[in-house]
């Protein structure tokens, strides 16, 4: 009986060694994955920081031309608001020429319609005279 009492002594004493070893793996794996996810998460951070350095870079450059196009693109408005001013004056000015020259093209009308009716009459006259 001292023997199988012995034999389970042993057979612990190997089972508590497995489960030691088996625990400084899993200890080992854990510290791995931890150390791994340090090293990441450091990356990331390294990362985030140059792209929000970057980001701060490329802002301040884009207000910098932001202002230079509003600037460029304020005095192009001054400019077309001038342009169309004068555009919207000829355009009056051409109206009323236009306005005028239709006048005088539908006085030119009653003339001619007066001139025709005023052929007509003497035409009637001379077929009236050439009969008697």
């Amino acid at each position: 009986m001292k023997d199988a009492f012995e034999q389970n002594d042993v057979y612990l004493d190997e089972i508590k060694n497995q489960n030691d070893l088996l625990k400084d793996q899993l200890l080992e794996a854990s510290l791995t994955v931890d150390i791994k996810n340090l090293v990441i998460t450091s990356c990331m951070v390294i990362r985030n920081k140059d792209l929000h350095d970057e980001i701060e870079r490329i802002s301040k450059e884009s207000n910098d031309v932001s202002f230079e196009v509003t600037h460029g693109l304020s005095k192009r408005i001054v400019e077309l608001e001038k342009d169309l001013s004068k555009s919207e004056a000829k355009s009056i000015a051409f109206e009323i020429a236009l306005q005028h020259k239709s006048r005088e093209n539908n006085s030119l009308k009653t003339v001619q319609k007066e001139n025709e009716n005023f052929m007509a009459s003497l035409q009637l006259e001379n077929a009236h005279l050439k009969l008697t």
